[in-house]
């Protein structure tokens, strides 16, 4: 079964066409990189998968329905890009952060017993069980990060989705970040990850799809340096760790 479907899809912001004839598939639980240059069109991408835009042309499918007309917001987990860095000027804790995540399972209402044994799941399988009462404002970027990443994981989802998430984060903590994604992908959640540390994605994904407004690779992650999908994508002179948001 496919979690994710993008079948020849074309968007444009008025006269600015950002992608044309665009496809990949992710398996059921498969470990599926987005990269590119900038303004290749990830986040814009992403946004269709995520049913938060809809094409011009094509169609994207989450769990076998259109995405955009998708209505079970609880199976995605979704890391916006700017997300650790708006966490700075919440006024909220940390428990309160990932409570919202839950929102989507147990509505509006008063949380059972269940919607609270969840965030506290979440909580420890993100490894900020500790600091679940500090102020979300007062963690490092990387705590933060692992907040949000909880904050997804509350809603029990089937697809965690994750736009640029090590932005700012040190290189220590982008390693557990990594290792997390890992331990959560094997517990069977689907990853899709647009990141620009492309040395790290090929190590760490199963499949890679490379955009720059249309695909210029679509494979095994391993395989993506020595393409000519790398080349052609990124220019000649581009190092490997080179990527581009």
């Amino acid at each position: 079964m496919k979690t994710v479907e993008v079948d020849d899809i074309t968007f444009a912001y008025g006269d600015d066409e950002v992608l044309t004839d665009v496809s990949f598939s992710i398996d059921e639980g498969g470990y599926h990189a987005l990269v590119g240059p900038n303004g290749a069109g990830k986040s814009t991408l992403l946004k269709i998968v995520l049913g938060k835009l809809v094409p011009d042309e094509g169609e994207a499918r989450l769990f076998d329905e259109t995405a955009h007309r998708f209505k079970d917001g609880a199976r995605i987990g979704y890391v916006s890009q700017n997300a650790p860095g708006a966490g700075e000027r919440m006024p909220v804790s940390v428990r309160e952060v990932v409570r919202m995540g839950r929102v989507p399972r147990a509505g509006l209402s008063r949380f059972r017993r269940r919607d609270t044994e969840q965030v506290d799941k979440a909580l420890r399988r993100a490894g900020i069980a500790e600091i679940a009462d500090r102020q979300i404002g007062s963690l490092s970027g990387g705590q933060r990060q692992r907040a949000y990443i909880a904050r997804a994981l509350a809603g029990e989802p089937d697809l965690l989705a994750l736009d640029e998430p090590t932005v700012g984060v040190d290189a220590e903590a982008r390693d557990g970040f990594y290792d997390l994604l890992g331990e959560l992908n094997d517990d069977g959640i689907t990853v899709l990850l647009i990141e620009h540390d492309i040395e790290t994605v090929v190590e760490r994904a199963e499949t890679l799809t490379c955009v720059n407004r249309t695909v210029f690779y679509d494979d095994d992650a391993d395989g993506f340096l020595g393409s000519d999908g790398f080349v052609k994508a990124y220019g000649k002179g581009t190092p490997s760790t080179g990527g581009a948001p």
